[in-house]
């Protein structure tokens, strides 16, 4: 148990209990048959608050070891891909939105290769127009108006 785990493990306890407050005192939750749309964020911050107490419990192996650097790349090309995604979804539309969001989040990887990530991209990009666009119906075009000639 260090510093950095007890610190990790409080700010998921701080997320976890705001948002079980928030919804305990908003949302009805209903039953686990009848369930309300206080159920799952009750339920989600009930895991994340077990996950905090797992990680404030956790073991350092790396004190032993010594400490690793910060992965800079990784942390930038995380942050980055959901930020483009949110910039690009409306002018560019779900396909160029994902293709951005998946091919920056394949540069986060040190080891992938420039194959391994126009595969991964493709298969990827083609599950989620699949599962977002025609399983779920989400209510965005495939392609925006920055591509198809119209206003944005």
């Amino acid at each position: 148990m260090t510093i950095r785990h007890l610190t990790a493990g409080g700010i998921f306890a701080a997320i976890a209990l705001f948002f079980l407050a928030t919804s305990l005192l908003t949302l009805d939750t209903g039953t686990t048959l009848r369930m309300g749309p206080g159920f799952m964020p009750v339920l989600l911050s009930v895991l994340l608050l077990v996950l905090a107490i797992a990680v404030a419990l956790e073991r350092d192996p790396e004190q032993e070891a010594g400490a690793r650097p910060v992965p800079w790349r990784g942390l930038l090309f995380i942050t980055l891909a959901p930020l483009l995604f949110a910039v690009s979804i409306k002018g560019l539309g779900l396909a160029p939105a994902l293709l951005v969001l998946i091919a920056t989040s394949a540069f986060a990887s040190r080891t992938m290769g420039i194959g391994q990530a126009v595969v991964m991209t493709a298969v990827m990009l083609g599950v989620a127009v699949g599962v977002f666009s025609h399983l779920l119906g989400l209510p965005y075009p495939l392609l925006g108006p920055w591509l198809s000639g119209g206003a944005g």
